[in-house]
């Protein structure tokens, strides 16, 4: 039975760059899932394309492996920030693995820290998968009152 685990970890290494090409392939199909149902459910204007937004962010913080997403300028916007938060409740930590959000000069407005609190206060999931959360949340020039 070993030789066999070996011969298939050697296989999936010719696939994708050390083994990681099909696996951010099914990360971003879970992650495509949930921004679909989050700008869906929040009614979200297919033209703003927050769900493109998300999709690249997340998929360029999953190549990188920095764990971190960074938005700027005015886009996603507080009902964007919701959806994200959504999105991040289903897919964190299991598919993606984000410890830090940054917002620098983008509208999160109260009703986007609303649910960025409710975001980082959802412990349950996270310590039945033993992730320490978000362990760093930077808000800056966000229309907050």
């Amino acid at each position: 039975a070993m030789p066999a685990k070996a011969a298939g970890k050697k296989g999936g290494k010719k696939k994708g760059k050390e083994g990681d090409g099909p696996d951010l392939t099914l990360q971003m199909r879970r992650v495509k899932l949930e921004v679909a149902r989050a700008t869906s459910e929040l009614q979200i204007s297919p033209e703003l394309e927050i769900d493109k937004l998300f999709i690249t962010k997340i998929h360029d913080t999953l190549a990188t492996e920095s764990g971190k997403l960074v938005f700027t300028g005015e886009r996603p916007g507080p009902l964007g920030v919701q959806a994200l938060a959504m999105v991040m409740k289903e897919v964190v930590p299991l598919t993606v693995n984000i410890r830090c959000l940054c917002f620098w000069r983008t509208p999160v407005r109260d009703s986007g820290l609303r649910s960025l609190c409710e975001l980082v206060l959802c412990k349950q999931k996270f310590e039945a998968a033993k992730w320490p959360g978000l362990v760093f949340l930077e808000l800056l020039d966000c229309q907050i009152t």
